[in-house]
């Protein structure tokens, strides 16, 4: 899942000069510091839960205060060919203008991310916020609520959600949605059931219009993620919060296993950083932070923590890793880490190839050998049982795990690839990435969505309910 920049909140700095675009799953994937306020402004999420990175041409300027920040500043990043010129100004804060005009960068790179909106899938679902309108959109199942029109009937194309302006991130669970307003807040809708997945500390109910999610100190939200049935956002503080079921240790908040209504601080076992990335699985959640290091926590019988183990971990702890993380996407049962030398590891289950690695081993305890036929990933989301990357340079994609219903994007509805393989026919360079339950959405260097996969419930918003295997548009996007 990618994450937009702020409007309204001072920009981060460009961290290596590569300019970050958030993504996150949304149902399971990635948000890097989506409204920009870290160190290092990220991707992809809800989960999610991708990111993109943008190319490596020349440094740029980073993005002025109060600039779009979530894509590197907007302008400001690394540009497409030239002499890499120094960064333009970065735009006043306040009303929070896009950054200042970025010198061209050296020779390659990605074109500059356009001011583009964030993306989220759930199982079967899938909403989209429209910069820079604030508006948000949503299309799919319904049955519970979660495209928040007011309604609880199925919509195969894009539907207005109720009583929502200034959106600025978005995550999608398992059927329910929700998301961050430019002024920090959180409001969710769709389904309470799993032990109050909204956030609003009410008995469960399920809404079919957006609830406040709130609780001391949980403002200037900058990230958000959902899995089955919790959420977990960030604050610009670096502090964590997560509510909804904690059966298995999801929440992080300790042994208790205490499910929460509210938004709930988890005050022990993450170091004092700002968080880049956040994205929640099944029933578990990693946080990349600002020194590059990943914690996780929660259910664990496929290893999907990564510690070396299958016993629930019920608070965070660190994971040892190749190299520093930029971006971390977590599918039902797997996790996959963006690495800073642009390689891609995952660990967890492996039943569907979902790992990469080539193998068919069943699970992985720990991060292990990179993604096969995966160089210069600069983007990352995942789904159930499948993740796709955004390569540097082309905004190309790859993607690799589970096929049976397209969502590979490969042209073919093959069983499953245990390495990665090229999504045909995008129709542009992907910025941002997320994965659902068996669907894939991307978003595009033009403004432009394209999903594919499953579309039993109308989730590729095309006005249809066959699933494709290769990218089509939702309808006026």
């Amino acid at each position: 899942m990618i994450r937009p920049p702020s409007l309204t909140r001072p920009a981060a700095a460009i961290h290596a000069g590569l300019a970050l675009a958030i993504a996150a799953f949304s149902y399971a994937a990635c948000t890097l510091d989506p409204l920009g306020t870290s160190p290092v402004a990220g991707s992809i999420g809800p989960g999610i839960g991708g990111m993109a990175i943008g190319g490596e041409g020349g440094s740029g300027g980073a993005g002025g205060s109060g600039g779009m920040a979530g894509s590197g500043g907007m302008a400001g990043s690394g540009g497409a060919g030239g002499s890499g010129g120094a960064g333009g100004s970065g735009g006043a804060g306040g009303s929070g203008g896009a950054g200042g005009s970025g010198g061209s960068g050296g020779a390659g790179g990605m074109p500059p991310i356009p001011v583009g909106g964030d993306i989220a899938t759930g199982a079967d679902h899938t909403c989209v916020t429209i910069a820079p309108s604030g508006k948000l959109k949503c299309w799919g199942h319904n049955s519970t609520g979660a495209l928040g029109n007011n309604s609880t009937t199925p919509s195969d194309k894009p539907v207005d959600v109720s009583n929502l302006t200034g959106a600025e991130a978005v995550a999608a669970g398992y059927d329910f949605s929700c998301a961050v307003l430019a002024d920090g807040t959180v409001w969710c809708w769709g389904t309470d059931a799993y032990a109050g997945t909204l956030g609003d500390g009410g008995a469960p109910m399920n809404s079919s219009i957006p609830v406040p999610a709130t609780a001391v100190g949980f403002t200037n939200v900058t990230a958000i993620t959902a899995g089955l049935g919790h959420v977990c956002g960030a604050t610009g503080n670096g502090e964590v919060f997560c509510w909804g079921t904690d059966f298995f240790g999801q929440l992080g908040t300790g042994p208790e296993d205490v499910s929460a209504s509210l938004p709930t601080q988890i005050t022990a076992g993450l170091p004092a950083s700002t968080v880049l990335s956040l994205a929640a699985g099944w029933a578990h959640t990693c946080a990349v932070f600002a020194n590059n290091e990943l914690y996780c926590w929660g259910r664990n019988v496929f290893g999907e923590v990564g510690n070396d183990s299958t016993v629930q971990v019920d608070s965070p702890t660190k994971i040892t890793l190749s190299s520093g993380a930029l971006a971390v996407a977590a599918g039902e049962y797997f996790t996959c880490a963006l690495l800073m030398d642009k390689t891609v590891q995952c660990w967890g289950d492996d039943s569907a190839g979902q790992l990469g690695n080539g193998n068919n081993d069943g699970a992985s305890l720990k991060p292990g050998q990179p993604v096969i036929d995966l160089a210069g990933a600069v983007g990352l989301g995942a789904g159930w049982n499948h993740a796709c990357a955004v390569l540097e340079m082309t905004g190309a994609m790859k993607c690799w795990g589970s096929n049976a219903n397209g969502q590979l994007g490969d042209g073919t509805k093959k069983k499953m690839s245990h390495t990665a393989i090229d999504v045909l026919n995008l129709g542009g360079a992907a910025v941002r990435v997320d994965g659902g339950g068996s669907h894939t959405c991307a978003y595009l260097d033009t403004d432009k969505l394209k999903c594919w996969g499953e579309n039993t419930q109308g989730q590729l918003g095309n006005m249809s309910m066959a699933e494709s295997n290769t990218p089509v548009s939702p309808l006026g996007l």
